[in-house]
């Protein structure tokens, strides 16, 4: 199992969460998976059907307590398969990192059954070039994915969209993302990005 970010019908900054093989080779058949987080540092705006046929997924969000699941019966024919897409909205602040774990507990195949190996994937709000710390540097990697002179693959897509929060039912990578990043530098934004003056 692996993660990837990506942009979805919306524009929203999704993570493709995909099962690599299925348990015995094979086919995929069913799976039940949760995520865990920090609910001070992550929080799940909802979690979005992968591809056919893991659409119309049984899913529960429960940010208050940090966790969520997600299961599906189908029938791919195909893997690596991506079974779900999830929203995060990172809520913390940008001195600190948050992991978000997935666990597979049950993936049936055509070959068997069995669990999945536990995926964790680290945040923080505004480290667009991943590299531990928000800085100036975020600020630029941003304004090149913006301009079109970086493409998403080479800048952390949640970590970014996630600075200023959007109104719809997820973040999407806008303009004010690497303002709020570069006023924050500059001492005009809070680790929270919240307008300090």
């Amino acid at each position: 199992m692996q993660t990837g970010e990506e942009l979805d019908t919306d524009d929203v900054v999704v993570v493709g969460t995909t099962i690599q093989t299925a348990p015995g080779g094979g086919t995929v058949t069913s799976f039940e998976a949760r995520a865990v987080y920090p609910p001070a540092g992550i929080n799940l705006y909802e979690i979005r059907d992968g591809d056919a046929p893991f659409t119309d997924l049984t899913t529960g969000v429960d940010n208050g307590n940090g966790n969520a699941s997600f299961s599906k019966s189908g029938v791919s024919d195909t893997t690596p398969c991506k079974v779900a897409r999830l929203a995060p909205k990172l809520v913390g602040n940008a001195a600190v990192a948050y992991d978000l774990e997935i666990y597979f507990d049950n993936i049936t195949g055509s070959g068997g059954s069995g669990t999945g190996d536990t995926q964790t994937i680290t945040y923080r709000r505004g480290d667009v070039n991943n590299d531990g710390s928000v800085s100036i540097k975020d600020a630029m990697f941003a304004a090149q994915y913006i301009a079109g002179n970086r493409v998403l693959s080479f800048i952390e897509a949640v970590n970014l969209a996630c600075v200023n929060h959007d109104e719809v039912p997820g973040d999407k990578i806008l303009g004010s993302d690497d303002m709020f990043i570069a006023q924050y530098r500059v001492g005009l934004r809070d680790a929270g990005f919240n307008w300090t003056g």
